[in-house]
């Protein structure tokens, strides 16, 4: 009988972790699922939310951006340019008439220029305006400005936000149009969100509260 024990081939790099102190075996967890620690945190998700919602969490909000009234109060716009146009990412619906105030997009925009109005709105203009044009008043004015904000936590995040761009343009012109908005896609859809779930879950991104 060999009592010997057995030559086996040397791990250089696990050695010099050990040697390092590093070989614990949560550090080699970590670093065996590095790319883990970038995805965004399941509750976040929609599937998260769809699977669980609150009670498989006591986790009320995501906080994953500003919120409404941080960008209104002029805070949390990072790397996002407030005077861009709302139709330069998302659906053009919103504009502004020589009043100041919001309105649905014209039948027939005018040409653009100095002292042309109406214009389009800007992110700022449809954060901050809270005057109305009477005679073509903007339509659900709350989802844009949600998904401002939630936009704008896209920017910040990145590749850690649990929507990409697309989902959130597709949510809110969906939601606007009041129709339903189709998870995953709209070919091989396990669920739906109606207009209010949409509304909902961008709080819940933003930290506003619980989503459904």
């Amino acid at each position: 009988m060999n009592n010997e024990t057995e030559n086996k081939p040397i791990d250089i790099s696990r050695r010099r972790l050990t040697k390092s102190g590093l070989a614990a075996p949560i550090v080699l967890a970590t670093l065996a699922s590095k790319n883990a620690l970038a995805a965004p945190a399941y509750h976040c998700t929609i599937s998260g939310k769809l699977s669980g919602g609150s009670t498989h969490s006591t986790i009320d909000s995501c906080d994953l951006g500003p919120t409404v009234a941080d960008l209104k109060g002029g805070a949390g716009w990072g790397s996002v340019n407030k005077t861009a146009e709302f139709r330069s990412v998302f659906t053009d619906v919103y504009w502004k008439d020589s009043d100041g105030n919001l309105r649905n997009k014209p039948l027939s925009p005018p040409i653009s220029g100095p002292g042309v109005f109406p214009v389009a709105a800007t992110f700022n203009d449809v954060i901050t305006i809270d005057g109305t044009d009477s005679g073509n008043p903007p339509h659900d004015v709350e989802l844009g400005r949600l998904a401002i904000a939630v936009y704008v936590g896209w920017v910040d995040k990145g590749a850690d936000y649990p929507l990409t761009l697309d989902q959130i343009k597709n949510m809110f012109s969906s939601a606007f149009n009041q129709t339903s908005y189709s998870y995953p896609d709209s070919i091989n859809p396990k669920t739906t969100l109606t207009r209010d779930q949409v509304v909902s879950y961008f709080k819940f991104l933003t930290g506003e509260t619980t989503a459904w």
